[in-house]
């Protein structure tokens, strides 16, 4: 096969004794670190090794960097690294640590005081260089699953082993911000209150000027710590019979269809705008609501008619929908979104705040998703060895 392929690629090849490799792109990554002088800061924080013998805790950090960008999930996966010798001549290393001294110095540095400390250090002065003079940013948070194969690993909500960080990022550089290991059992609005404190994680003149989130934040005690920050917040609103009661007061001709950014009229989603409060918020908020019709496999001959219930039941279990989507779409056709927010103060409108809400979740999700996507190091738990790498950091 490959030598019918070289009969129709214009090249030639032949064996050469030239030192070649294929990992030349991560002298970017390795040029970043020297740099931004983030080891110097992890030594002169974290205590010196043992053994004269020991590697420095650069080093480690280091290595563990390139292998993330390198592409590895497991710590074993450390060898592609240590065998390729013409990388290491390039990156100016004498020697390369085992999987072992990587999963032991892991291990140490987190049950290590000083890790607590050094790690945001190091995240706070690569955010300070990403973000330049920018003094204003806007923090996305969501809980991922990390699927593990430990036996100490709770089942979460979805019935699978894992465990449950909790992320925060920043949505202008897709940069963590900070995160916190918790476990799989663990809901996701649990002490989400005390995870906005993270704003102490952000360099020196830069603040949290908006802040999103979905249904899990959804909570009087976020909304309010918001507005003491003055930070405008967008939530996707939970489905409570209060919030059902609110929609189903709407007027329909306060109802406005969807445009698209073709400026075609949308035939089936609908925006409108109320007023909601809580029982411990002090004031009222915007409350944007997005109804969308579910489609059926027959059309109606009345596009404002539900769909028959046989239809509906088939589309529902299509969409995989929830109790309180399902109970809507039975009752109406339609399904209902609703998002608080107080970015109406700042003349969004409603496909705005809604288009924004959306895109916040999905950007979150797609980040966290990523493992390491960036060289943000926020959070470092103990592992086993050759165990998954996405258990291990975020």
């Amino acid at each position: 096969y490959f030598t019918r392929i070289m009969k129709i690629l214009p090249y030639k090849t032949a064996t050469s004794n030239r030192n070649i490799t294929a990992r030349a792109g991560l002298t970017v990554p390795a040029t970043l670190l020297e740099r931004l002088k983030l080891g110097e800061i992890i030594d002169q924080q974290m205590p010196v090794p043992g053994s004269n013998r020991g590697y420095r805790h650069s080093t480690l950090f280091h290595t563990f960097m390139l292998m993330l960008h390198e592409g590895a999930k497991h710590l074993d996966d450390i060898v592609h690294l240590r065998k390729d010798r013409t990388l290491m001549k390039l990156l100016g290393f004498q020697s390369i640590p085992c999987s072992s001294t990587l999963g032991n110095w892991l291990r140490s540095v987190g049950k290590h005081r000083a890790s607590r400390n050094v790690l945001p250090e190091v995240n706070r002065q690569l955010l300070q260089v990403s973000l330049g003079t920018r003094d204003q940013v806007t923090l996305d948070i969501d809980a991922t699953v990390i699927h593990a194969k430990k036996k100490s690993a709770d089942r979460t909500d979805k019935g699978q082993r894992g465990l449950t960080p909790m992320v925060g990022h920043i949505a202008e550089t897709g940069q963590v911000l900070h995160a916190v290991l918790r476990k799989g059992n663990v809901p996701p609005s649990a002490r989400n209150v005390e995870f906005l404190y993270c704003i102490e994680a952000l360099p020196e003149g830069v603040r949290i000027s908006k802040f999103r989130v979905d249904a899990a934040s959804d909570q009087a005690a976020v909304i309010n710590l918001c507005r003491e920050q003055d930070a405008r917040f967008a939530t996707r609103a939970k489905m409570s019979q209060n919030v059902r009661a609110l929609i189903a007061e709407i007027p329909e001709s306060e109802w406005q269809p969807v445009v698209d950014e073709d400026g075609s009229v949308s035939e089936t989603e609908f925006l409108a705008r109320t007023l909601h409060t809580m029982g411990e918020t002090p004031e009222a908020f915007c409350l944007v609501v997005q109804k969308t019709r579910v489609p059926c496999k027959v059309k109606p001959q009345d596009p404002d008619t539900p769909a028959p219930p046989e239809q509906m039941e088939i589309k529902m279990q299509e969409q995989q929908l929830n109790p309180v989507d399902e109970e809507s779409a039975q009752k109406d056709g339609f399904i209902y979104r609703a998002i608080a927010t107080d970015l109406d103060r700042e003349g969004f409108s409603d496909a705005e705040i809604v288009s924004d809400g959306i895109t916040s979740v999905q950007t979150a999700r797609k980040i966290v998703s990523k493992n390491c996507a960036v060289i943000s190091v926020v959070l470092i738990c103990p592992v086993v060895h050759s165990e998954p790498m996405r258990s291990i950091c975020t």
